[in-house]
């Protein structure tokens, strides 16, 4: 297999990647502090496991979403489901379509924890979707694989500035707060 991507860039993104995971983990804490007080106590629980599996995630992404780690399981679900819903070998590929990829499965643990934040869940979402483009792009033989690899990893160099953005404002005194939204809002 044709793997176009140094061993550095590599490393250089998975340190993005875990650093962005840890702003999703700072951000959904936020955001259960924030709702706990109205949250029925079954859904503490679910938010809690939830922002508990992120903290994993941030720790080792590539369990998750590399090629080496997921691959197997993910052809094993794609087989399974053309096998149950009938589908001809030939129409298989469609099939990645359908069955839980490495992405799904993330975020069947993890969606809890952005907990009625519709718009946190949703930049979540993308960004697993992008981080695992990008490493099945990264090792894969296809020949637009470098072009889609690079549109990857310019989503995930943008999505990371922006969550580093948003932790940061978290971060700031509430009554500087308004002011540094309003400057950064005119960048």
């Amino acid at each position: 297999m044709y793997y176009n991507s140094s061993a550095n860039e590599t490393n250089m993104v998975y340190g993005n990647v875990r650093q962005a995971f840890n702003d999703f983990v700072f951000l959904a804490q936020d955001n259960f502090q924030k709702r706990e007080k109205n949250m029925a106590e079954s859904d503490k629980i679910a938010a809690k496991d939830s922002i508990e599996f992120v903290k994993e995630l941030a720790k080792n992404p590539t369990a998750y979403f590399s090629r080496a780690a997921t691959e197997n399981s993910w052809n094993l679900r794609v087989k399974e489901y053309a096998k149950m819903h009938k589908i001809p070998e030939q129409e298989i590929g469609t099939v990645y379509l359908l069955a839980q990829g490495p992405k799904e499965i993330v975020l069947a643990k993890a969606g809890k924890a952005f907990y009625g934040n519709h718009s946190l869940f949703s930049m979540f979402y993308g960004f697993c979707k992008v981080v695992q483009n990008w490493e099945y792009f990264r090792t894969s033989d296809a020949k637009d694989a470098t072009f889609h690899k690079n549109n990857a990893l310019n989503e995930i160099a943008i999505v990371t500035k922006r969550l580093a953005t948003m932790v940061e404002l978290q971060k700031t005194n509430p009554i500087i707060r308004p002011f540094k939204q309003m400057f950064q809002k005119e960048k």
